[in-house]
C-alpha cells in the first residue's frame, strides 16, 4: 500500500486588484510509504522521498463561486506562483492548485480568495469610502402597515460587504429605526408602521472595518387601511 501526502500547501494571494491576483503556494516533497508482509507475518516497511520531476505539470484553477465558471492554467513543475487576470471585481474564487503526474492527480488544499472592489481602496484593510457604490437600486412594495424593501447589489453576495443596513425614517416625526441584514439577503420587510404615512428607506453596505458604502434611498407610503 502506498500513501501519498499533499505536495502543495500555504495557498495565498498578493497584489490583489479588482480583476486579478497573484496566487502563491509552497511545494513540499511527497513521501511514499510502501509496506509489505512476509510469510512470517513480520511487517517490513520502506520509506522513499518523492521529489517533483520536471515532467510534472502544475494546474491552477480559479472557480467563480457564484456562477461556478472557472479559469485554469497549466505551469511547468516547480513553479510557486501565478498571476491570474480577467476575473470579476469584488468576487469570491475557489482556487485549487494540482500537481499532475503520469497516472496520478495530486490535489492541493484549496482555499478561497477574493478580488478587490473597483474603487481604488485598500481591500486588505477593507477601507472603503462612503462614495463607493454597493447598491444599484432600492424598490418598495406596500402592503397594509408594512413596507417590503428590495435592493439590487452591485456585487451579489459580495465578500466586500460584511452586512447590509436598512434604515427607515418616519417622514413626519423623524423617528429612525435600523435593521442589519446578512450580505446574502436582498430583501427586508418593515412592519408595525403607521398607516397612510410616508417613510424614507435607505440601504447601505457595511465593510469589515465598520465603514459604510454610499446609501441608496427610496420613499414609500403605507396604505390608509389597516391603521393601528
Amino acid at each position: 500500500m502506498v500513501n501519498h501526502l499533499s505536495r502543495v500547501t500555504n495557498i495565498s494571494s498578493r497584489n490583489v486588484t479588482p480583476n486579478g491576483f497573484t496566487v502563491t503556494w509552497l511545494l513540499q516533497s511527497l513521501v511514499a510509504v510502501s509496506c509489505e508482509y512476509n510469510i512470517t507475518a513480520l511487517k517490513r516497511c520502506t520509506i522513499s522521498c518523492y521529489s517533483l520531476e520536471q515532467s510534472d505539470v502544475l494546474q491552477v484553477c480559479a472557480e467563480y463561486m457564484d456562477t461556478k465558471s472557472h479559469l485554469c492554467q497549466d505551469l511547468a513543475g516547480g513553479k510557486t506562483e501565478l498571476t491570474m487576470t480577467g476575473l470579476d471585481d469584488c468576487s469570491r474564487y475557489l482556487v485549487i492548485v494540482m500537481v499532475l503526474t503520469p497516472g496520478s492527480n495530486f490535489t492541493s488544499n484549496y482555499t478561497e480568495l477574493t478580488t478587490a472592489p473597483a474603487s481604488n481602496v485598500s481591500f486588505t484593510l477593507a477601507i472603503s469610502p462612503v462614495t463607493m457604490d454597493m447598491i444599484s437600486s432600492v424598490s418598495l412594495e406596500e402592503s397594509s402597515i408594512s413596507l417590503t424593501v428590495n435592493w439590487v447589489p452591485v456585487y451579489p453576495n459580495s465578500p466586500c460587504a460584511q452586512v447590509y443596513k436598512v434604515y427607515h425614517t418616519h417622514e413626519i416625526s423623524g423617528a429612525t429605526i435600523s435593521d442589519v441584514v446578512s450580505r446574502n439577503i436582498t430583501t427586508k420587510t418593515l412592519t408595525r408602521l403607521r398607516a397612510n404615512d410616508w417613510y424614507i428607506v435607505q440601504v447601505m453596505a457595511v465593510f469589515n472595518d465598520g465603514s459604510i458604502s454610499r446609501n441608496v434611498s427610496n420613499r414609500g407610503r403605507t396604505p390608509s387601511s389597516g391603521t393601528t
